[in-house]
Parts: structure tokens; sequence; C-alpha cells
């Protein structure tokens, strides 16, 4: 009976020190979430290559604007990002109003720079930015 009172007496012990971590780390975590402003969009045909398209004929792009409902329906999307020069880590995410897979979701290529960056989809809607200071982002949907 005396072990099992010491038992009790180091799990509780173990349980307030990871409780007393948890809150220091609460303070030191920070989540911080942006809506891209100054979104514009350009209906183009189907992109051959991986040319970025000249910002001529590119209009604004609000979030409540809705975009899709065409079959086979290409458009570029396009913006500036500061992201600085922060130590975090930093993701760009894209959502669509559409929930779960299906044919009418759209898949978008995201072109970061110029470059390539990676696909984006339902199931993929995050992508990791390397990049620092004011980066040109595009997507192509």
């Amino acid at each position: 009976m005396n072990n099992m009172h010491i038992l009790g007496e180091k799990n509780n012990q173990l349980e307030q020190r990871i409780i007393r971590i948890v809150e220091m780390l609460k303070g030191r975590i920070t989540v911080k979430t942006e809506p891209i402003q100054n979104i514009t969009y350009l209906d183009a045909p189907y992109k051959k290559g991986n040319e970025m398209p000249s910002l001529d004929g590119f209009m604004p792009f609000n979030k409540d604007q809705r975009w899709g409902g065409k079959r086979d329906r290409h458009t570029w999307f396009h913006t500036k990002i500061n992201v600085g020069d922060t130590p975090y880590r930093v993701e760009l995410r894209a959502q669509t109003q559409m929930v779960g897979w299906d044919a009418c979701n759209p898949q978008f290529m995201l072109y970061v720079n110029g470059a390539i960056k990676q696909g984006m989809d339902i199931n993929h809607t995050t992508a990791l930015i390397t990049e620092r200071g004011e980066i040109d982002v595009f997507l192509y949907g």
C-alpha cells in the first residue's frame, strides 16, 4: 500500500509538471492567420508550358466573388505577399467552398516567384513557403 501511495505522488508531480510546461509553451506559440488581399484574376485558355502570364488584363477578385461553375474553366490568380524575414514557418492555404472531393472541385498549380511550387487541390490545401521578403504568387486553376 505504501508503494502505491508513492507512485500516486510521483504521477501527480509529473502531471503538474506537464501542465506547467504546457502553460509555459502556450505563451510562446503564435498562430497568425492573415487573409490575402489584392488578389487579381484572368480567365485564360488551357496553359501550355510554365510561363507566367503578363499581368495585363488581370481584374480584381474579391473574397465574396464566386469562381467556377463552368466545366474546364481555366483561370490565373495573382497576388504579391510580403512574408518579411520571419524565422517562423509560413504556409499558404487555398480554400474553396466545396466540401469533400468530387469532379467539381478545382485543381491548382502554385507558382512562387516564377517557379512551379506544387499542385493544390481539396486534399492538398497548404503549401510551405520558404521564400522570404515580397513574393510573387500565381495560382493556375
